[in-house]
């Protein structure tokens, strides 16, 4: 995990927790649990009140039963889609991410 090529620390990922928390149909309390943590920091994480260190990422990412890059990969679709230039590269790649999910994820 170090020497991470992308700065994590620009990405907000409380909208990418919340997403594949209920994805994963896993309540606050469930994925706190599973990934070791207090409900009140996991309710601090999804509303980017909190920022997650890369260890607290991939506990998550664990938890969620979702590949650590994809995960990554998801949040920081969800950052650009913020900034309105980016709309487009998001929209690119929207197919390909909906392909990897149902393929390494969901199904």
């Amino acid at each position: 995990m170090e020497n991470s090529p992308l700065n994590l620390s620009e990405i907000q990922f409380g909208a990418t927790i919340l997403y594949f928390r209920k994805e994963r149909k896993m309540s606050l309390g469930q994925l706190a649990d599973a990934a070791g943590l207090a409900q009140e920091t996991l309710k601090q994480l999804e509303s980017d009140e909190l920022h997650p260190a890369e260890e607290l990422l991939l506990l998550l990412s664990q938890a969620l039963d979702i590949p650590y890059q994809v995960f990554i990969l998801e949040a920081t679709l969800r950052t650009d889609s913020e900034n309105k230039e980016e709309n487009k590269t998001r929209s690119a790649l929207q197919p390909v991410f909906n392909f990897l999910t149902r393929k390494l994820i969901l199904e």
